[in-house]
C-alpha cells in the first residue's frame, strides 16, 4: 500500500502529514536543515546507484576542461581520469575541447590554506 506524504505550512511551522495524520512539525530552521540533509542523502543514493554513468559524466567534464568533481570517491575519480585520457569516443567527439590532450595527466585542483612562498 502506497503511503501519502504531504508537507503544509501553518502559522510559521512546517507540518508533515502521513496518510492524513499529523506526524510532526518543524520550525523554519529545522525544516531547512532536514531538507538539506534529505537532498544530500538522495544525491548520494543516486550516485551509488549508477557509478558507471557518473564516471563517464566526470570523464566528459575533465575532457572539456571543467574542474568540477561530481564525487569525492577516489576510485571513481581515478577511473574518470583514465576514461578522459584514453576513451577514443571522447577524443573523437570532442576534438577541440579545451581540456586535456590524449596523453596528458589530469586532476582536480585543490584549494589549500597553506601559503606559498614566491
Amino acid at each position: 500500500m502506497k503511503r501519502s506524504l504531504r508537507f503544509l505550512r501553518q502559522d510559521g511551522r512546517v507540518l508533515m502529514l502521513a496518510d492524513g495524520q499529523l506526524t510532526t512539525d518543524f520550525g523554519p530552521e529545522q525544516a531547512k536543515q532536514i531538507a538539506g540533509a534529505l537532498l544530500s542523502l538522495a544525491k548520494q543514493i543516486e550516485n551509488d546507484a549508477d557509478p558507471e554513468k557518473q564516471m563517464l559524466d566526470q570523464a566528459v567534464l575533465f575532457r572539456a576542461g571543467a574542474p568540477i568533481a561530481l564525487n569525492t570517491n577516489p576510485k571513481l575519480l581515478d577511473a574518470a581520469f583514465t576514461e578522459a585520457q584514453h576513451n577514443r569516443a571522447l577524443r573523437r567527439y570532442m576534438p577541440h575541447a579545451k581540456g586535456i590532450a590524449s596523453k596528458a595527466v589530469v586532476g582536480v585542483p585543490v584549494v589549500s590554506n597553506r601559503r606559498v612562498q614566491v
